[in-house]
């Protein structure tokens, strides 16, 4: 099964399952190689990466060259994977994929992750976005369930 195939399916079934059964799919289910091929993809992008406040500063080639992957623990990594395609599906369906899904994790990821330099954030919401994009690109041109909808409003809340 091709990796986008195998993403796919995995994210789609985490959308049927409650927050407590995604989080131990998450930690099972999702086959290594496509978490590692999507944070691969991610940690590629870091030199386009934003630090500091306000519109910050660009990363660079040769800053992004010193940071050693992966640059957060493998299950942040599939975690934060598994979250981006949850945030795809909504916004394919035309949900407020910023606010209530984006949002409240990094908010979540804050609190928790305290001793994350600026660098392991950009890290995270570029594989938040790539993980997203994968999901969207999967979902291109096919309809969004009503109860694909129903559920990913549920899970939001």
């Amino acid at each position: 099964m091709p990796v986008r195939s195998a993403l796919l399916a995995f994210a789609l079934l985490l959308i049927f399952l409650s927050p407590a059964q995604a989080q131990d799919a998450a930690q099972t289910a999702m086959p290594r190689e496509a978490v590692e091929k999507l944070a691969r993809e991610a940690h590629a992008l870091l030199p386009q990466a934003k630090i500091g406040a306000g519109e910050g500063v660009a990363i660079g080639e040769a800053k992004a060259k010193e940071l050693q992957y992966p640059l957060v623990p493998y299950g942040m990594i599939e975690f934060i994977i598994t979250r981006g395609h949850v945030a795809g599906f909504a916004s394919h369906c035309g949900l407020d994929w910023k606010g209530q899904f984006y949002s409240p994790l990094m908010s979540f990821l804050r609190t928790r992750e305290t001793s994350y330099t600026d660098y392991q954030w950009a890290y995270v919401g570029i594989l938040h976005g790539v993980a997203m994009g994968s999901a969207e690109a999967n979902m291109k041109g096919k309809p969004c369930p009503d109860d694909m909808k129903a559920r990913l409003l549920k899970e939001a809340k």
